[in-house]
């Protein structure tokens, strides 16, 4: 049974992904634009975190038997790894339409999917895939740590990702180590942060922090500050866990919206094919400089992300849906016997 908070969540996280997408195109030779681009990617970049949370939250949790964890994995390859291996593909069509042939199509593919698109928009798929390879065994320390582990493990988290932070900013690499760094450590509290902000006032201190995060990050990097103030500061992260209770809160009193519940069902093809959407209208029609590129990135977004609501919907009713029935009958095991993988 799906839950609208969650979806709501799901639908707001890829709106700011295709967003941060489209504001590429803001001319950031203007201060006045470049302020806003600066708040502009700082509030969409939470985008990333909130998938990273929901990650968490839906892959870390409790499961019985061996049965349960062969089930778990078989069906990342079912929703995961065959929705990526199709778009991949067609990405690589995609970039390589000038000069088709199979022999270069079939190389890229094999290079893009192996390394080359983790420096695309792709790059979550190779951080997520690490962390679902283990959640599985991650889950059994998760969900046997106290209230007061689950707070150390947060001081713990907090502590590093600043003192990374900070060292960073002045130019220096901090040869520390720690586990649950960067995404994995965003992803891992995904599990339980709900349960810290129960209380309203709590919520209350929450939000507020999270407002002066965001001013603080959007004036920190006008001022020298670096891109780990998107990624991996501690304000960046308030500001996710921020936005992420604020919306499920307000989707657990608010009425469900089938528009909502559609967006979030195709938030993973969004994901996969929207840049696809925005290189092809570019191509069409360039952008603009000067003030006009806010307007130009504004129509942009407008326009790319029902196009890619629509274009991923066809796509897994076409190509994705067919996949995952094929995957069905070729892995009977796909709803396993109590005892099956024993």
């Amino acid at each position: 049974m799906r839950l609208y908070k969650y979806d709501l969540v799901r639908a707001v996280s890829i709106a700011f992904v295709v967003a941060v997408h489209c504001h590429n195109y803001i001319d950031t030779s203007i201060p006045v634009l470049a302020l806003v681009d600066r708040a502009i990617v700082t509030l969409f970049l939470v985008g990333n975190a909130l998938f990273f949370m929901m990650s968490g939250r839906f892959n870390i949790k409790k499961r019985e038997g061996d049965h349960a964890v062969a089930k778990y994995y078989l069906g990342k390859v079912r929703n995961i790894l065959i929705p990526v291996v199709l778009f991949f593909f067609i990405r690589t069509v995609f970039n390589d339409w000038g000069n088709l042939s199979f022999t270069t199509v079939i190389k890229d593919f094999i290079k893009n999917l192996t390394f080359a698109f983790y420096h695309t928009e792709y790059w979550f798929i190779y951080d997520l895939v690490g962390i679902l390879l283990v959640a599985p065994m991650l889950s059994k320390m998760v969900l046997n740590m106290t209230r007061t582990e689950k707070t150390a493990f947060l001081a713990v988290g907090f502590g590093y990702n600043a003192l990374a932070v900070t060292v960073s900013h002045f130019g220096y690499e901090f040869p520390w180590g720690y586990l649950f760094s960067n995404f994995f450590f965003i992803c891992t509290i995904g599990s339980f942060i709900e349960e810290y902000f129960v209380d309203v006032r709590r919520r209350r201190v929450l939000y507020i922090a999270a407002i002066l995060s965001f001013a603080a990050t959007v004036y920190l990097t006008g001022h020298g500050g670096n891109r780990t103030l998107w990624e991996t500061a501690p304000t960046y992260f308030i500001m996710a866990i921020g936005l992420y209770i604020a919306l499920l809160y307000h989707g657990e009193k608010s009425k469900p919206s089938c528009i909502v519940n559609f967006v979030a069902q195709q938030s993973f093809n969004v994901y996969l094919i929207h840049v696809m959407i925005i290189l092809g209208l570019i191509a069409v029609v360039p952008p603009v400089s000067g003030y006009a590129s806010l307007l130009y990135a504004f129509v942009l977004f407008i326009v790319v992300f029902p196009l890619s609501v629509v274009a991923g919907k066809v796509a897994d009713v076409i190509l994705v849906a067919p996949l995952k029935k094929l995957f069905d009958a070729i892995v009977p095991v796909w709803k396993p016997r109590a005892g099956h993988f024993k």
